[in-house]
């Protein structure tokens, strides 16, 4: 089951790294706009506080002002979320399904282990690479948006955040790879997963 593992982790480590490299990126623009719109955070605030609730829901600040570090937190937090989920179940399709994309399934089944320990050294792989992309998340987020706001009173609903999207992940990870078992095609179950 080791070598599974340790094979599963490195076949996924070039998609870890576009994903990693990603959610770097966007985190960092994130703090390039904060820095540059910090001086009109207020006024984009108030301009917030006239539209619709539904308005305020969509960019994640439920309740908060903007122009506040945990309302920044917030809206930068639903954005990174969304990239993390799409990740989560797109790696729960990828786990199975990538076998039957590349006929590698039969091979892989031949090999001297029971299907179920091939299946949960993928799991467990897979857990491993949600577990290294919510650290990427929590580390960036830390250093790019949290950092540069200058409020560290933000930092434990930062950790329960980064918590709670790592179980998400799992969850919606689950949900990927029972999609991409049931359906035995690629392209549906990744269809379906979206």
């Amino acid at each position: 089951m080791k070598a599974i593992y340790l094979k599963e982790l490195r076949l996924t480590r070039k998609m870890m790294m576009i994903w990693g490299a990603l959610i770097d990126i966007f985190t960092g623009f994130a703090a390039i706009e904060f820095v540059v719109l910090k001086d009109t955070l207020a006024e984009l605030a108030e301009a917030m506080d006239s539209y619709p609730k539904i308005v305020s829901v969509l960019f994640g600040l439920n309740g908060v002002r903007v122009d506040t570090a945990l309302g920044g937190y917030q809206c930068m937090v639903f954005w990174n979320n969304l990239l993390a989920y799409f990740f989560a179940g797109f790696l729960g399709v990828y786990a199975v399904a990538r076998e039957e994309k590349f006929g590698t399934s039969e091979f892989l089944f031949s090999k001297p282990f029971r299907r179920s320990r091939v299946v949960w050294a993928k799991i467990w792989a897979a857990v491993t690479n949600l577990a290294i992309f919510s650290l990427t998340v929590g580390v960036m987020t830390f250093l790019c948006i949290i950092l540069p706001l200058g409020d560290m009173n933000v930092v434990g609903t930062h950790i329960t955040i980064t918590f709670g999207m790592f179980l998400t992940q799992i969850v919606l990870f689950a949900i990927g790879l029972l999609i991409s078992s049931a359906v035995k095609n690629y392209k549906t179950a990744s269809l379906f997963t979206t």
